[in-house]
């Protein structure tokens, strides 16, 4: 999981929001959030100003931290 889901999830927004919001298809969205495919320029400048942080720190994967028992 990157990072980008794992903000997507906490504000409770669907990938189709997100990408609607984006005016890109939610395919497109899916194959960047799973990291298949790179966004282009565009794209990733727009992914940016919607989540408000850097595109590097978006792509990055996300380890949800181990509970202790």
């Amino acid at each position: 999981m990157t990072l980008m889901r794992y903000i997507r999830l906490k504000r409770m927004q669907t990938q189709v929001f997100v990408a609607e919001s984006l005016s890109i298809s939610e395919r497109g969205y899916r194959a960047i959030e799973k990291g298949v495919n790179e966004p282009r320029l565009k794209t990733a400048k727009e992914l940016e100003r919607f989540y408000g942080k850097p595109i590097e720190y978006l792509l990055e994967p996300y380890n949800k931290p181990a509970t202790s028992a």
